[in-house]
């Protein structure tokens, strides 16, 4: 389960507001991994999805009438391999702002994603230079 930090009793530093943080026990770590007790922060429950391998509503972006499906600007842009997962890792950090999460992921897992797919496609177009 995450949680996301909504407020805090008593001094602020390694903590965001409106980070998700995972509960272990009746602690959690900061940023810098420091543990901090439970009660003392003010706590919002964030919604999580199982891993299934299958189609998850993160992926899902409703825009007045209309659902934008992630894998549909892949495929219609003809986006390859290592584009589409680019463009899925940053998809999950802006549906994550809006509470629509993958157990598992959390920003710093995208961010490594994107890194990781952008040197593959560094590396396939670096006879394009």
């Amino acid at each position: 389960m995450k949680n996301k930090l909504t407020g805090w009793k008593g001094d602020m530093d390694g903590l965001t507001l409106g980070e998700d943080y995972k509960w272990v026990g009746g602690l959690f770590k900061d940023e810098e991994g420091c543990l901090r007790p439970v009660e003392l922060g003010e706590w919002e429950e964030v919604p999580t999805e199982e891993h299934t391998g299958g189609s998850s509503s993160y992926y899902d972006l409703k825009v007045g009438p209309t659902t934008i499906k992630c894998l549909d600007i892949i495929e219609g842009l003809g986006m390859s391999y290592n584009e589409g997962n680019i463009l899925k890792a940053v998809w999950r950090i802006a549906a994550a702002k809006q509470g629509k999460t993958k157990k598992g992921n959390n920003t710093h897992y995208d961010s490594e994603k994107i890194v990781f797919f952008g040197e593959r496609l560094l590396e396939e177009h670096k006879e394009d230079v």
